[in-house]
C-alpha cells in the first residue's frame, strides 16, 4: 500500500464509523443509485445516501443542527 494511501485510511477511519444494515435496506438503496433521481440529488454513493437520510432524520427530530461554515457565522466587531 503507498504511503499517501495508507494515509487516507488512516485519517478515513478517525472521521468515520460501520454500521451494519439489513441486506433488504441495501438492496434498495442499490436500487434508488442506479436512478436518475438520485443521480440529479448528488447521490453516488451508499455513504451519501444513508448520512443524508441519518441526518434529516437527526435533524426533525431536534438531535443534529448543521455546523456553519465559517463564512456564515456572525462577525463579532470590536469598537
Amino acid at each position: 500500500m503507498q504511503v499517501a494511501e495508507q494515509r487516507y485510511r488512516e485519517v478515513s477511519l478517525k472521521r468515520h464509523a460501520t454500521v451494519r444494515v439489513p441486506k433488504g435496506i441495501v438492496e434498495a438503496l442499490e436500487d434508488f443509485l442506479k436512478t436518475e433521481q438520485a443521480a440529479r440529488m448528488g447521490f453516488d454513493s451508499k455513504a451519501d445516501v444513508v448520512t443524508a437520510a441519518i441526518r434529516n432524520l437527526l435533524i426533525e427530530y431536534g438531535f443534529y443542527q448543521i455546523p456553519q461554515r465559517k463564512e456564515d457565522r456572525p462577525v463579532a466587531y470590536k469598537a
